[in-house]
């Protein structure tokens, strides 16, 4: 059984995967200027990801200045659609999981955290078989759209998928993501 980014062994996945960074529009919008490679590696497999002239390269290898290392079962978690919280990011696996590691160059590695980010919700869509990432409009973050009644008023949310801690509506006032609209 093939876990993490051993996945990806598979050509049509990899196929996939690169078809989707290529038309995606987010990407498209922030690539230009952008210059990186980063591998995320695992025992025995290491995929690289290559910023160049507004492209982003997807390749079979380790040949990065910047290198992610982790089991295949921390990065299977990782690429969940919905991974638990210490695993849905980059700096989140730096933090709270040991096995993880990071190598090469830490500033390159925050100028390009964005649009790594958004290649890795790509790769989670992919092995999920989704025929669309999320839109554009939605600020490469999956949400989805609740409408709320609160005090009385007509109110129009986002909400992130998953559980928010505490009272929803106090909540989405604590983030900032409660809007007032007129229906």
């Amino acid at each position: 059984m093939t876990i993490g980014w051993e996945k990806f062994s598979a050509a049509p996945l990899l196929d996939r995967w690169r078809a989707l960074c290529v038309n995606d529009e987010v990407l498209r919008s922030r690539l230009p200027g952008a210059q990186g490679r980063f591998a995320v590696i695992q025992s025995g497999f290491a995929i690289t990801i290559t910023f160049s002239d507004a492209m982003v390269g997807l390749a079979m290898g380790s040949e990065a200045e910047t290198r992610f290392i982790a089991s295949g079962a921390i990065w299977d978690e990782f690429l969940k659609l919905r991974p638990a919280r210490h695993h849905h990011h980059l700096y989140a696996l730096r933090m709270r999981v040991p096995e993880f590691s990071a190598e090469g160059d830490e500033l390159t590695w925050a100028q390009h955290a964005h649009l790594l980010r958004r290649v890795f919700d790509l790769a989670r869509w992919t092995l999920t078989g989704a025929s669309m990432p999320a839109p554009a409009s939605l600020s490469a973050i999956l949400l989805r759209m609740a409408k709320a009644r609160g005090r009385g008023a007509q109110s129009l949310g986002y909400i992130p998928p998953g559980p928010i801690h505490g009272n929803s509506i106090d909540s989405w006032r604590i983030l900032g993501l409660r809007k007032q609209a007129m229906l």
